[in-house]
């Protein structure tokens, strides 16, 4: 084997020996970057032998290029890691020429693989053998230049550009240690860039006939690199003796001190903890799992967001370091515990984070016991700011050492004038030496509190100069062997002006009662009364003292002692106000009637301070009272006797005026009847027509007692036989004083018919102006009385009745039509006698009864010439005449035969003939008591007889009494 094989088998055994030893130190500590270059670059060298080894030994081109090609790959992995390996090497500088030499490396290589012919030295157009050194034969390329072979030279001069520049900044500013490293490997780069370069160059040229050996100028880097690593390796050693003999103390002090370690792989995210650390964290038995999410969930997650933002922060501004305070639980007992956190970031050449070292320590105990101070602290503080006195702090030598919120509005300083001035400041000056003299005698007599203010008043100053009484409490104690005062100050100004307004109001307030004309008491919390006025002891005739407490019992009578206490008792309990009447013996010895009122006394913040109570006599209300008792119950007894007689009236008036006495068999009374029976269930308006003496009334009186209403009064109204002054009040009533004479309330017929059925007789003869409220009444059911604006609603069924002929009173506008419309709901119309004649016989023997028994005169027989000349007359008074007639017949009559004194035209003899056989002052004597029997003998009025004849009433009188005219007593009960 030639020497030239065995230098190269000796390069590449050398390479690889020495990269294996590098790639070891880079997996023991991955960090070491430098170590993993360095092996790339060794293997590649060793890489390249092989090739050189074929190229000398190529017989033709096509060997040697294809030789010369496949170099190229090994050769730019070398030249890649070696300018890698400068870069971090000399500083991390230029890294643009750096990257420009690594560049133009990988494009001649791919260049060289791109084009063929080869284009990195030259067209090789045959391989000459030649004799080197000791006489071996080797082949040598023969060819043309190549203009892309000048990439690769650049390649190699910007690589020394780079080295030399690198070396020049470094040396500047590296310290003498560091300049060895530095020169030992960039001359090696310089002696390798010069024999690489200008061995291609000859080549290219033609001036030296030999192939390229790339191997032997890349070992004199390889070696120069290899042995400035193992000094570091060496150094490392070194270091890391030093380190481990440094750690095992720290590891002790650690201990002792209870501090972790932590070493974080921020690239790999692995984590070394010391025993100490994994023993803070409650690992047990290596159970730390060594990534950065074991410490993640052991951290309270209120503080996890925290840390890795600050974390994060500090990467971010390449901070060297970082320190915090959070929260984690234990693993093992999850109990929660304070850690304090401090490390270090170490970053790589291009400013990456890589490491983080740091320490944690457990400071759960000085947490609780800041935790517990600054408790205390705030504590103190928020109740010596939030009371509501003034406190104040001075030294012995009077200085303020503490002044709080209320002092400064109390004395209006700011706490941070006062502090360090002395408290003279705040007291008048007339009281400075008093005061002195007290805090020396107080802290010499070793006294640890003192009320002040509470006998003798004392003032404060403020800061206007203004003096206002105050109330204080000093208390002393020692801190550092020195006495501390502090002042607790009120200020009682408002208080002494409350005490005075007090005063003055308990001396009105005695004043008042005292004079007030009713007794008044006052009694406290524990029902014990404190103060009677001048009034109840004028009343009882005993002394304040007697009274007092429990005594004013005493007074009360024995029967309403019991129920007076209870109700005391309960209002005092509810804290109600009372009201009770109760008798009390005057000074006089009468029990008198007292109603007291007491109601409850609170105080402004709530308290019950008892109760005040005011008594007045009410004997001569109760006595009052007793009366009205006496006379409600004599009314209810009138009430009910009245009630009584009205049922025995109401009984007599049917007696009276029963349905039977409608007498008659003629069709013309028995189609009266059937209208009768047809509208007494209802409660329609009747309207009765018929001339004068037809019954009307009677009609009126059936209709009631065949009604719903019968149970209730009929009450009759005679229209025309009231005054027009006094017809308003008769039918709706009047108040008292409601005009002259209405000296009491009257209630009207319409209330009393409330219920019932109100007759109105005689209706045509109404005045105009009550029509329009009697239309109300009839539409409204409500009208008010007379001099009341209150209304009245009533319930009332109306009959009316009228002889009127009501169609001529409406044109002649004395009635209102629409009153008329509102009665003429259902007419019944009476038929006068002489339209059924046959039931005067059974009219005679009716009344020829009912006047016997009433007058006494048995009449058991009417005689035939009677009855004979009854039917024969025409009646033109109707039954009310035949009435007249057959009482006059009775009265006259002195055995059982009915005789008929009185001469009656018969139905044959005309009207004039009659009257001729008559005198005048007889015919005038019939005329009158007709026309006076029609009015009801009314004789004064529009509607009275006098007016109808034409005559002055007092003329109408004089002719009665002349003409003996005088009106019978049925006719008056009537």
């Amino acid at each position: 084997m030639h020497w030239v094989t065995h230098v190269l088998s000796a390069t590449a055994v050398a390479c690889v020996t020495l990269a294996f030893v590098h790639i070891f130190v880079w997996l023991r500590e991955p960090i070491r970057r430098t170590h993993l270059l360095f092996f790339i670059a060794a293997l590649s060298v060793a890489a390249i032998t092989p090739f050189e080894w074929l190229m000398v030994r190529a017989q033709t081109p096509e060997q040697f290029g294809s030789a010369l090609r496949w170099i190229q790959v090994p050769l730019t992995f070398a030249v890649v890691a070696l300018v890698w390996f400068l870069w971090l090497r000399l500083g991390t500088c230029c890294l643009w020429l750096a990257l420009s030499a690594a560049g133009l490396r990988v494009l001649s290589m791919l260049l060289g693989f791109w084009f063929t012919p080869n284009v990195h030295f030259r067209k090789i157009t045959e391989v000459r053998h030649v004799s080197l050194f000791g006489g071996e034969i080797v082949s040598a390329p023969i060819g043309i230049v190549s203009p892309w072979a000048v990439v690769p030279q650049l390649s190699a001069w910007v690589l020394l550009i780079f080295v030399i520049y690198a070396s020049i900044k470094i040396w500047r500013s590296a310290e003498r240690a560091e300049r060895r490293g530095v020169l030992i490997v960039a001359g090696a780069t310089m002696v390798f860039v010069i024999t690489a370069a200008g061995q291609g160059a000859l080549i290219l040229t033609g001036v030296l006939v030999s192939p390229p050996f790339i191997s032997f100028p890349f070992l004199a880097i390889i070696l120069a690199m290899a042995f400035e690593l193992s000094q570091d390796v060496i150094r490392a050693t070194r270091l890391a003796r030093v380190v481990k003999s440094n750690e095992e103390r720290l590891a002790l002090a650690q201990e002792a001190a209870e501090i972790g370690t932590f070493d974080w792989d921020i690239q790999t995210g692995k984590v070394l903890w010391n025993e100490n650390l994994e023993s803070i964290y409650g690992f047990r038995g290596g159970n730390f799992g060594g990534r950065s999410e074991d410490w993640q969930k052991r951290v309270h997650p209120d503080d996890l967001s925290r840390c890795e933002a600050d974390i994060a922060e500090s990467i971010r501004d390449q901070r060297s370091g970082w320190q915090s305070e959070y929260r984690m639980f234990r693993a093992d007992t999850n109990e929660m515990r304070w850690i304090y956190a401090k490390a270090r970031f170490f970053y790589d050449a291009d400013g990456k984070p890589t490491r983080m070292l740091g320490i944690n320590m457990d400071i759960t105990d000085r947490k609780v016991a800041e935790t517990a101070r600054r408790s205390s602290e705030l504590k103190f503080s928020g109740i010596v700011n939030s009371a509501m006195d003034a406190i104040v702090s001075v030294d012995e030598s009077q200085h303020v050492v503490l002044f709080n919120s209320a002092a400064e509005k109390m004395f209006g300083y700011a706490a941070t004038e006062m502090i360090g001035k002395k408290i003279d400041i705040l007291i008048p000056e007339q009281y400075r030496p008093a005061h002195a003299e007290h805090l020396r005698s107080f802290g010499e007599a070793g006294v640890t509190s003192r009320a002040m203010g509470r006998l003798q008043p004392i003032y404060g100053r403020k800061s206007d100069g203004t003096e206002f009484p105050i109330e204080a409490s000093i208390s002393q104690i020692k801190s550092n062997g020195e006495r501390i005062y502090t002042v607790i100050m009120r200020d009682i100004t408002e208080r002494k002006r409350a005490e005075e307004a007090v005063q003055t109001s308990e001396a009105k307030f005695r004043n008042m009662a005292d004079t007030a004309p009713v007794l008044i008491w006052v009694s406290g919390p524990d029902k014990l009364c404190t103060y009677f006025n001048q009034g109840w002891l004028r009343f009882t005739g005993r002394q304040m003292e007697e009274e007092l407490g429990s005594g004013w019992t005493e007074g009360i009578h024995p029967e309403d002692l019991a129920r007076c206490l209870d109700s005391f008792d309960t209002a005092f309990e509810s804290r109600q106000p009372l009201q009770i009447e109760y008798r009390l013996r005057a000074a006089t010895g009468e029990y008198r009637w007292i109603y007291d009122s007491g109601t409850p006394r609170f105080s402004s913040e709530g308290e019950f301070l008892g109760f005040i109570g005011t008594c007045i006599d009410i004997t001569d209300r109760k006595r009052t009272e007793e009366s009205i008792k006496k006379a409600h119950a004599e009314l209810n007894e009138l009430k009910n006797q009245l009630q009584a007689e009205n049922i025995v009236l109401q009984e007599e008036i049917r007696l009276a005026h029963p349905v039977t006495s409608m007498v008659g068999q003629s069709k013309a009374i028995q189609y009266v009847q059937y209208k009768i029976g047809q509208v007494a269930q209802t409660d329609s308006t009747v309207l009765i027509l018929g001339e004068t003496g037809t019954g009307k009334e009677l009609v009126a009186r059936a209709i009631h007692e065949q009604s719903k209403r019968k149970d209730r009064s009929l009450i009759r109204v005679n229209c025309a036989a009231l005054s027009p002054t006094l017809i308003e009040s008769e039918l709706f009533g009047h108040e008292r004083g409601a005009f002259t004479g209405a000296a009491a309330r009257k209630i009207g017929r319409f209330e009393l018919a409330n219920h019932g059925t109100l007759f109105l007789d005689e209706i045509g003869e109404l005045p105009l102006e009550l029509q329009t409220k009697l239309l109300r009444v009839l539409q409204e059911g409500e009208f008010e009385r007379l001099g009341s604006s209150h209304t009245i609603k009533v319930d009332v069924r109306i009959i009316a009745a009228t002889n009127r002929n009501m169609e001529a009173a409406i044109e002649k506008g004395v009635f209102r039509e629409d009153l008329w419309y509102r009665l003429n709901v259902f007419p019944i119309t009476v038929p006068p006698l002489r339209q059924h004649r046959e039931d005067i016989p059974l009219l005679v023997e009716h009344f020829a009864k009912a006047f016997s028994v009433s007058l006494g005169k048995p009449i058991n027989e009417i005689s035939a010439a009677t009855m004979r000349k009854l039917c024969d007359y025409s009646w033109p008074g109707n039954i009310r005449e035949l009435a007249n007639v057959v009482e006059r017949g009775v009265i006259n009559s002195t055995g059982p035969v009915l005789h008929i004194a009185d001469q009656f035209a018969s139905l044959s003899t005309s009207e004039s003939a009659s009257t001729q056989a008559r005198t005048l002052a007889e015919i005038e004597r019939d005329y009158i008591i007709r026309v006076l029997e029609e009015v009801y003998w009314k004789i004064e009025g529009p509607s009275g007889a006098a007016a109808i004849l034409g005559l002055n009433p007092s003329t109408l009188r004089t002719r009665m009494a002349k003409l003996g005219i005088r009106r019978s007593a049925q006719v008056a009960q009537r």
